[in-house]
């Protein structure tokens, strides 16, 4: 058997997005058909959303509060769900980015 280690990754090396930052979690991935790329994360209890266009990514900004999120993308059409609890109930949210 060959060790894995010896064979060539596939894969880019792994950089931070949002250096030295902590309490980050839950990231999610979705690419437009245009080519930009989306991420969206939780930090705390806000959930942000990162660009990425031509190589560079942008300044995160907020999209709401809750946790978890999932993104997928139709084309150049985000779709966003996420969890927030309110008073020890959880709901589930849509969100959409066109």
């Amino acid at each position: 058997m060959s060790d894995p280690a010896s064979k060539p990754s596939p894969w880019s090396t792994a950089a931070p997005l949002i250096p030295k930052a902590s309490g980050l979690a839950s990231p999610s991935i979705a690419a437009s058909q245009r080519g930009l790329v989306h991420v969206l994360y939780e930090d705390g209890e806000d959930i942000w959303h990162l660009t990425q266009d031509g190589g560079r990514w942008a300044t995160p900004i907020w999209v709401a509060g809750g946790q978890r999120p999932s993104v997928s993308a139709f084309g150049d059409d985000l779709h966003l769900v996420f969890a927030n609890e309110f008073a020890g109930n959880v709901e589930i949210y849509y969100g959409s980015w066109k």
